[in-house]
């Protein structure tokens, strides 16, 4: 619910623009796909080093789910490009911290936890690289704020253009990441090590967000805009899939964090892009429970992504002994880790969104 008090300039902007019907459930319903394909790559991190289970099909399920977080960046350049015509600085404050002040409060939290299970040493140098890579999956969190502060200088115009030129940008940098020299200078330090931290190596997906509405435009003058959308999410899952980076010299960098900013991903992430937010209205309506649900998991996304690796890690040591088991090559056990971690995921967001502490979820109190 929101709170009743006068509307500022900006969210007047956004009030008198709303987006159309079918085009938020394509974006609720992309939000919750990437929701859950980011509980999947954590829950693949457990199957693919079980020793008892054919842990293959877990990799290339892990390696297909990292469209995930380049997707909530896609959806972060539409959305904001189609509300906000005019953003100003009280914009960018008032976004911005709907991230940095959960990663503020969360940071820590993880911090502990991490530390207390054993997940990382103890020494000064395991803790430092910690810190230093963002907190862990809370890394996100900062990457958006720098997105928000890009969008007061995006030009209005030739979205298109621009788009193409952001992602030439994003897969050069990726390019250089995995190919270029790397020295201890701190120059490499910053752009090559820390590099998914900067918003150049994710301008390219926060552009194609920007560029979507223009894009399906043009897609529909020859015909239906879903085919294209297939087309590219085939041949980038395909080309995710074969290309490994395995003959680069920093082929390190293509796994964990750096997955997410490969060079060929864009194709898949622009492909699913295309599909879903392209697709009618009445996609879902008629959905009943199900639609409610999709809404559901969309409105708490942001809490599911900050708390989900504590409950999925608590899980997996509680019920090991039930999860582990080479039934199906692990596959009931890896269906009930999701269920479960998404299920407590948005019952414990929901919790803490109704009381005072919603602010550390980056929502207002419901």
């Amino acid at each position: 619910m929101q709170s009743q008090r006068t509307p500022n300039r900006v969210e007047s902007i956004e009030q008198s623009s709303p987006a159309p019907a079918g085009r938020h459930a394509g974006a609720d319903l992309l939000r919750v796909l990437a929701t859950i394909a980011v509980i999947v790559i954590h829950a693949c991190v457990w199957f693919a080093s079980a020793s008892t289970l054919n842990t293959a099909p877990y990799r290339v399920l892990a390696t297909l789910s990292n469209f995930s977080v380049p997707a909530f960046v896609v959806l972060a350049g539409y959305l904001l490009a189609r509300r906000y015509t005019d953003p100003g600085l009280s914009f960018v404050w008032r976004r911005a911290r709907r991230t940095i002040v959960p990663w503020l409060i969360w940071a820590p939290i993880l911090f502990g936890f991490t530390l207390g299970t054993g997940q990382i040493a103890g020494n000064s140098s395991s803790v430092g690289q910690w810190w230093a890579s963002g907190a862990g999956h809370l890394y996100f969190l900062l990457i958006i704020p720098q997105l928000y502060a890009v969008l007061l200088v995006w030009p209005r115009r030739h979205r298109l253009l621009i788009a193409c030129a952001a992602l030439i940008v994003q897969v050069g940098l990726s390019i250089v990441r995995l190919y270029g020299p790397t020295t201890s200078s701190w120059f490499d330090v910053v752009t090559i090590w820390y590099g998914f931290l900067l918003f150049p190596y994710w301008i390219g997906y926060f552009a194609i967000g920007i560029a979507l509405d223009e894009l399906i435009a043009r897609l529909r003058r020859y015909g239906s805009p879903l085919w294209p959308g297939l087309l590219l999410t085939l041949g980038g899952g395909w080309l995710v899939l074969t290309m490994t980076y395995q003959d680069a010299p920093n082929a390190s960098y293509a796994h964990g964090t750096g997955a997410f900013i490969t060079p060929l991903l864009p194709i898949l992430v622009t492909g699913l892009a295309i599909l879903f937010l392209a697709c009618p209205g009445a996609m879902a309506r008629g959905w009943g429970a199900l639609g409610r649900w999709v809404r559901v998991v969309s409105r708490y996304s942001l809490g599911i992504y900050i708390v989900h690796p504590i409950i999925l890690y608590a899980i997996a040591m509680w019920l090991n002994h039930l999860l582990f088991v080479n039934v199906v090559d692990g596959l009931i056990g890896f269906v009930a880790l999701v269920g479960i971690t998404l299920t407590l995921s948005i019952a414990l967001s929901a919790l803490i969104a109704r009381t005072p502490l919603a602010f550390a979820l980056g929502t207002e109190q419901r």
